[in-house]
């Protein structure tokens, strides 16, 4: 998926002539050979070669300094935790679902990136102790954020009762032209159902010798 994502997204950027000669990605080997084949220089995100460092050498975090001064997730990671909030990975949605799900992410991303750090009345900064798993069982201090917004939300509701509801055709039209790509499964032959059940074979079910 990881591959086949990062295909399509370079396919819509170029075609909106947008070129990339350099990316950041995890050390994804089917990334790596797709990269170097289509000579874009790759750079590893310095958070996952840091926590990979962490689990092989079952170091404490903080050897992470070395490579990453501030323990932080780079921006990618981040926004990447928001999708996972639209658009869970154990719910499987249709391609038009996805989409709107990840724009509304993005939305909320871009209004809440970068709050500021919550305070008391006094001015004191609010931090809240938690437990990666990288540390193993130890906690470290997290700066408390001020709380999220959603005026994207009201935004949105705006241009749906000044306009949508008004005139949907301009809107409708341009939804029914975004293309949807086949499912990956679709590539692949799918076998007889009644094949496949009759040589399902398990510890309690030997099937024929």
């Amino acid at each position: 998926m990881e591959k086949e994502g990062l295909r399509r997204s370079l396919a819509l950027l170029e075609e909106r002539g947008i070129n990339l000669d350099r990316i950041v990605t995890s050390r994804h080997p089917q990334i790596q050979k797709f990269l170097r084949e289509r000579n874009i220089t790759h750079y590893y995100d310095v958070w996952h070669m840091a926590k990979e460092k962490l689990l092989a050498n079952k170091r404490t975090v903080k050897d992470v300094a070395k490579l990453s001064p501030h323990h932080q997730t780079s921006s990618v990671e981040a926004f990447h935790s928001v999708i996972l909030r639209f658009a869970p990975k154990n719910v499987v949605f249709p391609f038009i679902v996805m989409l709107c799900r990840l724009y509304l992410a993005a939305m909320y991303y871009n209004e809440n990136a970068d709050r500021p750090q919550a305070k008391t009345q006094e001015g004191v900064p609010l931090y809240k102790v938690y437990f990666p798993k990288a540390m193993r069982g130890q906690c470290r201090a997290k700066a408390h954020k001020t709380e999220p917004t959603l005026r994207y939300v009201a935004d949105m509701m705006d241009l749906i009762f000044a306009r949508v509801l008004v005139d949907p055709t301009p809107y409708t039209d341009a939804m029914l032209a975004i293309p949807v790509p086949e499912d990956l499964t679709a590539r692949y032959e799918h076998p007889d159902k009644e094949e496949v059940i009759a040589s399902y074979v398990s510890r309690f079910n030997r099937g024929p010798v």
